[in-house]
């Protein structure tokens, strides 16, 4: 499965206690704990002895605390880090709103791990530079054009007549690889939409536009006068 998520994934921990197969394996430990603990007097064998009936009841007994103890440590070693997390990895998501409806569902523990840990600490900034990131973490090339109002005396001749409004739009090229007119309905093409609709300033109006050309040769065919409302867009080569 092709991994949709940012590429803003910090590499896990390569530190950390090493999962023990058996929970119970430090049981004797506490076996010999439990016989230091016994109560004074002869009755008492003051160490523990595997081969013994007694020291086979402890065995027993103390097997119970060695798993817990153990799994108190992948508690705290393991299943506290986003990083690493396993069993605790869907109360991670869910604390997160994972998963992303933007995003197909992932069976894949390590990829879903990824994206927990973007969703956690990646960059959420509101520069152009960050959204072509995010673009391009998808896969895709992007570049990102802001318009200005037009201005007398500072606009230059055949400078577009852009109103007020324009201040708050701006403008992104995705290059799919597939052919123009097929991204609004590839799963990736969708995602961007969808990505780029949730995190974009509320206040601002995007336009989108899937093809192979540069940002600048484009000039979006939308009248001057009409609304600008605050969604997602995509648009075709005029």
């Amino acid at each position: 499965m092709v991994d949709l998520s940012p590429k803003l994934i910090r590499q896990p921990l390569e530190v950390g206690r090493p999962q023990i197969a058996d929970p119970g394996a430090e049981a004797p430990a506490y076996a010999e704990a439990m016989t230091r603990l016994l109560p004074p007097g002869r009755l008492w064998v003051r160490a523990w002895d595997s081969a013994t009936i007694f020291g086979k009841l402890l065995l027993g007994l103390a097997r119970e605390p060695a798993i817990l103890a153990s799994r108190g440590l992948d508690l705290l070693d393991r299943e506290s880090d986003p990083r690493r997390t396993q069993e605790l990895l869907a109360e991670w998501e869910r604390a997160a709103g994972l998963p992303d409806p933007c995003l197909p569902g992932a069976a894949d523990e390590e990829l879903r791990r990824n994206r927990l840990v973007e969703r956690l600490v990646g960059d959420r900034g509101q520069a152009a530079t960050h959204f072509e990131a995010l673009v391009a973490g998808l896969g895709y090339s992007a570049e990102i054009l802001e318009f200005h109002p037009f201005r007398v005396g500072a606009g230059e001749a055949g400078t577009p007549l852009y109103g007020e409004g324009w201040a708050h739009v701006w403008f992104i090229v995705a290059d799919l690889t597939q052919s123009e007119g097929e991204a609004a309905t590839d799963p990736t093409g969708a995602a961007i939409l969808c990505i780029l609709g949730g995190l974009k300033p509320a206040h601002s109006v995007l336009l989108v536009y899937f093809g192979s050309v540069p940002v600048r040769t484009i000039s979006p065919t939308i009248s001057i006068g009409a609304p600008i409302s605050p969604n997602v867009s995509t648009l075709t080569q005029p």
